[in-house]
């Protein structure tokens, strides 16, 4: 009677403890499981590997930097494009053994082997701190300002006479040619006016007028201060002063504001006042 009741309450397929069936087929699903999230795992890395290859392509073969220092650096651009590198100015310095516009250095260095494509960043020179100034006298104005720029330096202050040379003619230059200056530096040029030169009409419509004083030392002392200034609009302006002797004739080349007033001093007293 208990033989049957037991058969009568086991389930439908069930067999007796006995029997390793349940071990196995626990063991067969827990290993099913384990395959299916592999496979799950897998299926993700693949997705993510295609993405980053979508996005950023293939690895970029290695190239070697090709050497560039020393060159200009527009040829030097051109050098490492054909490397199939792109070359990024990341600063300028000045250099006395590398010649002003090529370059310095290049990060990465030449030699060495980098992905394709990569950025190298260069240094290029500015050449030396100084220059000499070239010889800008009897240029006209504008061919001078040019050349004063292409060394690197500036016009400074510009002074016009009457002259028989013709109208913008360079005269003189302070400091002549060939004098070594910091770059940027400024040169002080003497401009002819041309023959009947008198005025000159600035761009706010004011007028300069320009004028050329002869004084003769008189007789006295063995030397003498002459000082001639231009007192004027915005303006007090020294154009001589030195030590001359009695009977000696001065000759200066002055300018000021249209009514500004010259003054002539000797030995510290006035001896000629008149306005421009």
């Amino acid at each position: 009677m208990l033989s049957l009741l037991r058969s009568q309450l086991r389930p439908s397929g069930h067999r007796d403890s006995h029997e390793p069936v349940e071990v196995r087929d626990w063991a067969t699903a827990t290993l099913t499981g384990f395959v299916g999230l592999g496979i799950v795992f897998v299926v993700i890395l693949a997705l993510v590997a295609g993405a980053m290859l979508a996005a950023f392509g293939p690895a970029a073969p290695l190239v070697t930097v090709p050497k560039v220092t020393g060159m200009p650096s527009k040829q030097a651009e051109e050098r490492l494009e054909l490397a199939r590198l792109k070359m990024t100015v990341v600063n300028y310095e000045y250099n006395r053994n590398v010649k002003e516009g090529s370059v310095i250095s290049t990060s990465p260095y030449e030699g060495k082997q980098v992905r394709a494509g990569r950025q190298v960043r260069a240094v290029i020179s500015r050449g030396t701190r100084t220059v000499k100034v070239p010889m800008v006298k009897g240029m006209q104005l504008e061919e001078a300002a040019a050349k004063l720029t292409n060394n690197d330096l500036q016009i400074g202050e510009t002074e016009r006479k009457t002259d028989d040379a013709p109208a913008d003619q360079i005269l003189s230059q302070t400091p002549p040619a060939g004098t070594v200056l910091n770059r940027k530096s400024k040169v002080n040029l003497l401009v002819s006016g041309g023959k009947d030169f008198s005025e000159f009409e600035l761009a706010d419509g004011k007028k300069f007028v320009f004028r050329t004083l002869k004084i003769t030392v008189p007789q006295g002392k063995a030397l003498q201060l002459v000082s001639v200034t231009v007192q004027g609009s915005d303006m007090d302006k020294s154009f001589l002063e030195r030590l001359c002797r009695p009977g000696e004739i001065v000759e200066v080349d002055l300018y000021g504001p249209e009514g500004a007033r010259v003054r002539v001093r000797l030995d510290d007293e006035r001896v000629f006042s008149e306005r421009l």
